[in-house]
C-alpha cells in the first residue's frame, strides 16, 4: 500500500513539472514571437587560440581561455522588430587590424545598432527553438550572427566575423528592458 502511495505522489509531482515547462515554454514562445527582447548573456565562449591560451593564466579564478562568465560585464543583444543593438566582449584574436580610422574603447567589442543587412528568423516546432540568422557590416569589417533560442528560454549566440576569431555566448532570453 505504501508504495502506490509514492507511486501516486511521483505522479502527481510530474504532472505539475510538465505544467510549469509547458507555462515557461508559452512565455517564451509569446515573448519571442512579438518580436522584442534581450538576451542577457552569461558566459562567453571564445575560440581558444593561441592568444586565449597565452593569457589564460590571468583570467580570473572561475574562468578559463574558453569559458568567460559574463555576470561582471555590461553587454547587451537586443531585438527590437527589424532592428537590432548589439554590444558585445570580444575575447580571442583579431585577423585583421582596421586602419584607417581612429581607435577606441570600444574596439574590444562587437558594436552595431541598426537594421540589419540580413534577418531571418524561423521556427523548428519539433525542437521547439527559434533560429535567427543577422549579417551586419561595421566600418570594414563583416559581421554574421546565428541565435537559437530554445523552449525554456536559453540561448545560443554564435558570431563569426571577417576580422576576428569565432566566439560564441550562451544566455537566456528575456522582456526587453528587464533587470
Amino acid at each position: 500500500m505504501k508504495i502506490y502511495r509514492v507511486l501516486f505522489l511521483l505522479s502527481l509531482m510530474s504532472c505539475a513539472s510538465t505544467i510549469n515547462v509547458a507555462e515557461r515554454n508559452e512565455k517564451i514562445n509569446s515573448l519571442v514571437d512579438g518580436g522584442v527582447f534581450e538576451i542577457k548573456n552569461e558566459v562567453a565562449t571564445p575560440v581558444a587560440g593561441n592568444s586565449m591560451m597565452m593569457v589564460s593564466d590571468i583570467i580570473a579564478p572561475r574562468d578559463n581561455a574558453t569559458n568567460l562568465s559574463l555576470d561582471r560585464n555590461d553587454s547587451h543583444f537586443k531585438i527590437k522588430n527589424d532592428s537590432i543593438s548589439v554590444y558585445l566582449p570580444f575575447f580571442g584574436e583579431r585577423r585583421i587590424l582596421n586602419y584607417g580610422h581612429s581607435a577606441t574603447n570600444h574596439e574590444s567589442f562587437i558594436v552595431y545598432t541598426g537594421v540589419p543587412q540580413r534577418l531571418k528568423s524561423s521556427f523548428d516546432k519539433e525542437k521547439n527553438e527559434y533560429r535567427y540568422d543577422m549579417r551586419f557590416k561595421r566600418n570594414r569589417e563583416s559581421f554574421r550572427i546565428r541565435l537559437t533560442i530554445q523552449g525554456d528560454g536559453s540561448t545560443r549566440l554564435f558570431v563569426s566575423s571577417t576580422n576576428r576569431s569565432s566566439i560564441f555566448y550562451l544566455g537566456k532570453v528575456k522582456p526587453l528592458g528587464d533587470s
